[in-house]
């Protein structure tokens, strides 16, 4: 896949982009499989809060 961005994007611009600007072409995808074992996990506060500080 070739860079389209001269740096990396934050969390910010990257939350900005709409979803067809986001290339996704080398990432598989999920099947019936995946979504049939999913689970929803809850993001600690303190990585978030950590991650939001970092610019990610």
């Amino acid at each position: 896949m070739k860079k389209r961005y001269h740096t990396e994007l934050t969390a910010k611009e990257l939350a900005t982009l709409p979803d067809e600007a986001i290339d996704t072409s080398d990432s598989p995808e999920l099947g019936e499989e995946f979504w049939k074992n999913a689970r929803i996990a809850a993001v600690l506060p303190s990585f978030y809060e950590a991650n939001q500080k970092a610019g990610r």
